[in-house]
């Protein structure tokens, strides 16, 4: 009797994996006929065209955000000095700093003063007409 189960057991299986082939070559012929999916023939879905008009939204932070637009030669700091570094005095490593490089330039064929305090080579900053220095 138990020869009998198993060989009644294994065409059991025999049958199931027999069904399941044929199921997937009939899924697998299916798939061969189907119309593939494709992007549409001219550019983007209306969907996407709505999506991409969005403009996208500012996630800057207001102490990060750069500064709209700063004119070149304006002397005025980016942001209002505080009445603290006004009044503090610099260390000798920043005095050392703060000296200029060494210009090599001859002096006659610069036809403008040159400011000692500014970064790297001596820069010259020329006044803007009309405007009265003491």
């Amino acid at each position: 009797m138990e020869g009998q189960k198993l060989t009644q057991k294994q065409t059991e299986e025999a049958a199931l994996m027999k069904r399941q082939r044929k199921e997937r070559e009939e899924d697998m012929k299916s798939a061969m006929l189907r119309k593939p999916n494709l992007r549409p023939k001219f550019g983007y879905s209306r969907s996407r065209v709505a999506q991409l008009s969005k403009p996208k939204c500012d996630t800057m932070e207001d102490n990060t955000r750069p500064i709209p637009i700063v004119p070149w030669g304006n002397q005025e700091p980016l942001q209002p000095l505080k009445a603290a570094t006004l009044k503090a005095n610099p260390s000798k490593r920043i005095e050392a700093l703060a000296v200029p490089k060494k210009s090599f330039v001859k002096p006659e064929l610069v036809p403008y003063d040159l400011y000692v305090y500014s970064c790297g080579r001596s820069s010259p900053i020329q006044k803007k007409q009309g405007e009265n220095h003491q």
